[in-house]
């Protein structure tokens, strides 16, 4: 059973600092792996030759006076997008949590409070690159967890929530969340399942049928029943029935189990 919103005392979203702080951690540690990578790849330039002696087509990547060359750099920024992929995307769509937000004891959730998933992961951090403006520095993303709805442009697209570890787990009680589906109504009561009466055959073109009558009508060839219903005829041993269409009577067959024209 989906457990149901329970309002807490506090905005759950309300958590802009430790956001900030939680993605310092994370984009740092990227960062960190990138200069770890990058000098253990790099070598020095010899001090009486100039960058531009050793690369001159320009397509080496520089620190001070250490450089990759191409390879060299593939590997840096390759180790280095991979990092934020598994951590923002795999991480955070299967578990809600990276490093830095378990950290700061915070988890990405949708409305029911459940992780997000890596699909959707993938479309917040696509999305997020907004929030990243201007030019790498995340102004955008910044202001918008610290006012309003404490939702950047990620989540907007993701339709995500970032909130306290203890608020998540169920769905959340905060505006702008959509209500969580409602429960499965209760199926009506019936009547309690009882012998079923066995009913007559059913005459041509007509779903209806009744049980013999209590005291079998004296019918008359010429003269047509009132209701124009299959009727039981003791002494035919056998339904019969008026036929309106055809103004004659007709007879159930048992064995081949169709309407006949009753003899007269």
């Amino acid at each position: 059973m989906t457990a149901s919103p329970v309002a807490p005392p506090h905005d759950p979203t309300a958590v802009g600092g430790r956001r900030i702080a939680a993605a310092v951690i994370d984009v740092g540690l990227g960062w960190v792996i990138w200069f770890v990578i990058f000098f253990a790849l790099s070598k020095r330039a010899p001090g009486y030759l100039q960058l531009r002696d050793v690369c001159p087509t320009r397509s080496c990547m520089n620190v001070g006076h250490r450089y990759v060359t191409d390879g060299g750099r593939l590997v840096v920024w390759g180790a280095f997008w991979l990092y934020l992929f598994l951590t923002c995307v795999v991480q955070r769509g299967l578990t809600g949590r990276t490093l830095g937000t378990s950290i700061l004891d915070i988890t990405t959730v949708d409305a029911d409070g459940q992780p997000l998933g890596v699909g959707m992961a993938l479309v917040r951090s696509l999305a997020g690159a907004v929030d990243y403006l201007p030019c790498c520095f995340p102004v955008v993303g910044f202001v918008m967890v610290l006012i309003g709805s404490h939702r950047r442009v990620g989540d907007l697209a993701a339709r995500s929530y970032v909130v306290r570890r203890e608020d998540a787990g169920r769905p959340l009680a905060i505006a702008g969340a959509p209500p969580p589906a409602p429960p499965a109504p209760p199926p009506a009561p019936g009547p309690t399942p009882g012998p079923t009466p066995s009913p007559g055959p059913a005459f041509p073109g007509d779903a209806a049928s009744v049980a013999p009558p209590a005291t079998p009508p004296t019918v008359e060839a010429s003269t047509p029943p009132n209701p124009t219903q299959p009727q039981w005829d003791p002494a035919r041993n056998a339904y019969i029935q008026w036929d309106p269409v055809g103004r004659r009577w007709m007879q159930f067959d048992q064995a081949t189990q169709t309407w006949q024209v009753m003899s007269s």
